[in-house]
């Protein structure tokens, strides 16, 4: 599954419930993103309404990676680990493209990208081989990427999720972009 959108739009915290609803079902998963990337725009996070306890988050393993190359050669020795994986989330495709100094053209780049993707694949796949089967049914690898581009995966997801951008956070009020209006953070209603 692909989840697109601008910057704001809430890319992040969707990767991240998703996460969080995933590991709370029991599975292990992988969220990959780069380091300053999330200390930048962390996801919007509410510790009770996601019921966050150590067990779900201990389910939820982080990898902090600077590029494509770096990811690439990840995925391609995650075969080597005794461990799995029932989900993998890649936030955000373009980050790690535009990280590379190997992407110079937009063939270059979309070339990458298939790769990745590919790859991506293969070790969901080999995810799915390793995994146990529960009451006789095999469970499949799930993966989700993010991207602030609509070309960035577009076609290559069986599913695109395209966010309206709803809302900006910042230190001083909550911004609903989509009415036009800005709500400062102490009126917003704790839903």
């Amino acid at each position: 599954m692909l989840v697109v959108g601008e910057a704001g739009s809430g890319k992040t915290t969707a990767a991240f419930g998703f996460a969080v609803h995933t590991a709370r079902s029991g599975k292990r998963v992988l969220f990959i993103t780069q380091k300053a990337a999330a200390e930048a725009n962390p996801p919007f996070v509410d510790a009770y309404s996601y019921n966050l306890n150590k067990d779900i988050l201990s389910r939820i393993s982080m990898k902090y990676l600077k590029s494509i190359d770096e990811l690439e050669s990840y995925l391609a020795s995650l075969h080597l680990w005794d461990g799995n994986y029932q989900a993998m989330v890649i936030d955000s495709l373009e980050i790690f493209l535009d990280a590379s100094t190997n992407v110079a053209s937009p063939m270059d780049r979309t070339q990458r990208l298939v790769r990745l993707l590919g790859l991506c694949r293969l070790t969901c796949d080999f995810f799915d081989v390793r995994g146990e089967a529960v009451d006789g049914k095999q469970d499949q690898c799930s993966l989700l990427a993010t991207s602030s581009s609509t070309h960035a995966g577009n076609g290559y997801f069986p599913c695109t999720i395209l966010l309206p951008t709803v809302y900006q956070l910042d230190k001083d009020r909550y911004v609903t972009t989509l009415l036009g209006k800005s709500v400062p953070l102490a009126e917003h209603p704790a839903e």
